[in-house]
């Protein structure tokens, strides 16, 4: 059995969920060598305890992340990690189109940044500082949310198209939209649309389908937490033509089939790092 937990929590200000997702508290007791899944959203980890260490595929090592780091928005492929035992951090996740917020203004997140890079080291350490003193999951709600709504809300008339966009294929429970129906709904041509919302979040269209149609039915067959071989009937009821297009899905994605992803994977925890 794996020695490690997550806890889902979410913001409590409505203007704040338009960009952050979720919280997730996750605690390990031991040293674990994992890979992270992708999942169309800006991953944001904050190590309250212990370390997390990235394998650098040049060097063949192993090497340390910042504390508080802002991780690309995930694409098809894994990335190998490795965590301290006794680890205690915060992961978060964000709508992609929060990098069109104002603080990502002249600043890409096309790489892994520091939370120093994006928020300045003062603001970033004294964040830091207040989350470890207090190991309660509505004192960390109430801390974030606060940290979040000084540095990414702001008028801005750049957001509305990506927001809507994302809320139109997020909100799709069976089939997915295509291009042009989409383009359509909003009032756009389908080659400007497509452009825009790759520029904000560098994905095409259909990418951020298929990596939001992939989420949704892993979570599903997850939580269940009865998964068989070769019982997957959960995935056509997310725009899957059949049990072997889903297959096929889920290796392209994630690196793994079906039944290594679902018994590796622990039931509720987070898409963010799951086991080798």
């Amino acid at each position: 059995m794996m020695s490690i937990s997550s806890q889902w929590f979410s913001p409590q200000d409505i203007l704040l969920k338009s960009f952050v997702e979720s919280y997730h508290l996750v605690e390990s007791e031991e040293s674990i060598e994992g890979y992270t899944i992708p999942n169309g959203r800006i991953d944001i980890v904050i190590v309250l305890k212990g370390a997390i260490s990235r394998f650098n595929e040049e060097e063949r090592t192993y090497d340390a992340i910042p504390k508080m780091s802002f991780f690309p928005l995930t694409k098809v492929g894994r990335i190998k990690f490795k965590v301290s035992d006794d680890l205690h951090l915060i992961n978060i996740k964000c709508f992609p189109h929060v990098l069109i917020t104002p603080i990502f203004n002249s600043l890409k997140l096309d790489v892994l940044r520091s939370f120093d890079e994006v928020f300045g080291m003062e603001a970033s350490e004294r964040l830091w500082k207040s989350l470890t003193t207090d190991r309660c999951i509505e004192s960390y709600t109430a801390k974030l949310d606060d940290f979040f709504l000084r540095f990414l809300i702001s008028p801005t008339s750049n957001t509305s198209l990506v927001k809507k966009v994302i809320s139109h294929i997020e909100s799709m429970n069976v089939d997915l939209k295509s291009i042009h129906d989409l383009a359509k709904t909003i009032g756009i041509n389908p080659r400007t649309l497509d452009r825009n919302f790759r520029a904000f979040t560098g994905l095409s269209i259909k990418s951020y389908q298929d990596l939001v149609r992939f989420q949704k039915t892993a979570k599903e067959i997850n939580q269940n937490g009865d998964y068989k071989h070769g019982n997957l009937m959960e995935a056509l009821g997310s725009g899957y033509y059949d049990q072997s297009h889903f297959v096929k899905a889920c290796k392209r994605i994630s690196g793994m089939s079906p039944k290594e992803l679902f018994t590796t994977f622990p039931t509720g925890f987070t898409d963010f790092f799951v086991k080798s």
